[in-house]
């Protein structure tokens, strides 16, 4: 007998939608652009029909020429009045496919190259499996990296890792304060925190218009940087449920448009600023989640990596409570 959940690939075509935001740098090979997105998009008919697939460029003259080279049937759709950031071409797309009413399940992959197709149908038949058991039609399905930063690199993983465990523990807190709890019976059991800020997600049609009206409404720092924080924060919070199944990635990712250098603090910050915000958090918890998140952070044992970290903090802690000083942190004694 055939579990209720495996439905064949066949059997999801016909109730998928799938979004693949998309932009290059101006001085960005075409050539180059089009390898990457044919290979994002390389067997797409086998998994969703492809004028449910929308490619989404947010102000980017080499995407619109990469498209056209690559061809396929999918629809591709140029946004003006931007910028927008990633989080509104995410939300334009889900909005457009949202109207469509055979579309059930909204997938959204990156178009660096670093997001199989072949993960695709294991995410949705977990978010199948997730909206039937716990009887909930908002579900946020993520595609999770067991190595962040194999395909992003070390420093970059490290600040993900911090804005996740403090974002994870905020949703619990959340949560609580409600008289709730936040299910984590379908997540990845070989980590305490989600890869949140994973590209590859899978949104039921309740879960997506939550995400469509934050991200939408949001601020450039979330449209742009948080948009994935976004989404994972509105759902939960919302009384959606989120899940995780483990998907492939790159040693390295063909293609990266992460601008952090010297602003890393200062954007991930933001996030948390925003996080505080958005759920309403005591100004002391978001500090002293943050500063636990920094004290396991391998960062800290590099020069440079461990200024980053008190910028981070300072930055935080200022516009959380304008004024206060953050004296840095000392290693504890180790036996």
């Amino acid at each position: 007998m055939v579990s209720p959940y495996y439905l064949s690939q066949a059997e999801l075509r016909p109730r998928l939608g799938m979004i693949v935001p998309t932009w290059f740098p101006p001085d960005h090979a075409v050539d180059e652009a089009a390898a990457i997105l044919a290979t994002t998009l390389a067997d797409l008919d086998t998994v969703v029909d492809p004028a449910h697939c929308l490619v989404v460029a947010d102000g980017s003259a080499v995407a619109a020429d990469a498209a056209a080279r690559v061809g396929g049937g999918f629809t591709f759709v140029e946004l003006d009045d931007g910028p927008h950031g990633k989080g509104g071409a995410v939300a334009h797309g889900l909005r457009r496919l949202l109207a469509e009413p055979a579309v059930e399940w909204l997938v959204v992959r990156d178009h660096d190259g670093d997001h199989f197709l072949n993960d695709v149908p294991r995410v949705v038949r977990l978010a199948l499996q997730v909206r039937a058991e716990a009887a909930n039609p908002a579900v946020l399905l993520n595609g999770g990296r067991t190595e962040p930063g194999r395909p992003m690199g070390w420093v970059r993983a490290e600040y993900e890792r911090i804005v996740n465990a403090v974002v994870w523990r905020g949703l619990h807190y959340h949560a609580a304060r409600r008289g709730a709890a936040v299910d984590e019976r379908w997540l990845e059991s070989h980590r305490p925190v989600p890869d949140l800020q994973s590209g590859l997600k899978c949104y039921s049609r309740a879960a997506a218009e939550w995400v469509v009206a934050a991200s939408l409404a949001a601020d450039w720092p979330m449209r742009r940087w948080g948009c994935e924080v976004l989404a994972t924060v509105e759902v939960v919070a919302r009384g959606g449920v989120f899940g995780e199944v483990q998907r492939a990635a790159l040693d390295h990712q063909p293609l990266t448009t992460y601008e952090g250098d010297a602003r890393r603090p200062r954007l991930h910050g933001d996030m948390l600023i925003w996080l505080a915000g958005r759920l309403e958090l005591p100004a002391a918890a978001v500090r002293l989640w943050l500063d636990a998140a920094v004290a396991h952070s391998g960062l800290r044992t590099h020069g440079p990596g461990r200024e980053e970290l008190e910028a981070l903090r300072a930055h935080v802690a200022e516009a959380l409570e304008p004024g206060r000083a953050v004296p840095p942190q000392r290693a504890p004694w180790l036996g």
